[in-house]
């Protein structure tokens, strides 16, 4: 009877051991679980913040490219602007150089042409000093001073220029000679570049006309005005042969 009795309170100790274990047993995988499903939600939230930080990340880099790129094309945009400056072009206006009030201006031109159809009668030592076109001085400008004549200008164009050739009795200008003739009370012109009166003739000298006009009075008489046009020729006959009708 007694051996029954400790029998039975043995089981029943086994069996109370038993079931705490089992229940402490419980209470782990319980507490274990807890935790694994813990762990779990902490890794889904911390993956899911790595997702919306990535998510921040790529927005703010699409936005600063956004804006680089704004920003690029604005300064783009701003320089083009700048570099498309109109060009204006200033045309200027021609002045026509007018003389001053106290000077003229005209035009001098000495010519032997008129040599050349009669080289018959010029004399063999002046043959030199006739240029093959016949022209000793082309039209040339000259200014001179308000109230000068014909005489002075032949004088300045002289003076100032020199012949084609260049010959040795030119080497101050365009040789020239002159006589004043008190009975006519002006001066005549005996000679220009080396020819002279009689040189191709009897009937052969110097000439002026002006403008087209032979003028009859001496060429120190004759004042010029603005825009002249001076011709001094050398004749051959007494100035028909270069246009003189009087």
């Amino acid at each position: 009877m007694k051996r029954r009795l400790l029998a039975f309170i043995t089981c029943m100790s086994l069996l109370l051991t038993t079931g705490c274990m089992a229940e402490k047993n419980t209470t782990t995988v319980s507490e274990n679980s807890a935790t694994a499903y813990s762990q779990s939600n902490t890794s889904e939230a911390l993956n899911e913040k790595t997702e919306n930080a990535k998510s921040e990340i790529s927005s703010s880099t699409e936005l600063t490219s956004s804006t680089a790129k704004t920003a690029e094309e604005s300064s783009s945009s701003s320089t083009t602007k700048k570099t498309q400056v109109k060009t204006t072009t200033v045309k200027q206006k021609t002045t026509t150089v007018k003389p001053a009030a106290d000077t003229v201006i005209c035009t001098v031109e000495i010519s032997c042409k008129t040599i050349l159809g009669n080289m018959k009668n010029l004399k063999k030592e002046k043959t030199a000093f006739v240029p093959s076109d016949g022209i000793i001085l082309k039209k040339t400008t000259v200014k001179l001073e308000k109230g000068s004549t014909v005489f002075d200008a032949l004088k300045t164009a002289c003076k100032e220029n020199h012949c084609k050739s260049n010959c040795r009795y030119c080497k101050n200008g365009i040789q020239l000679e002159y006589e004043f003739t008190p009975g006519y009370n002006s001066y005549y012109i005996e000679g220009i570049h080396q020819l002279y009166e009689k040189d191709c003739g009897t009937e052969s000298g110097w000439m002026y006309c002006v403008n087209g006009v032979f003028p009859n009075k001496g060429c120190d008489s004759y004042t010029v005005q603005n825009g002249d046009e001076i011709q001094w020729l050398y004749t051959c006959d007494l100035g028909s042969d270069v246009g003189n009708t009087y």
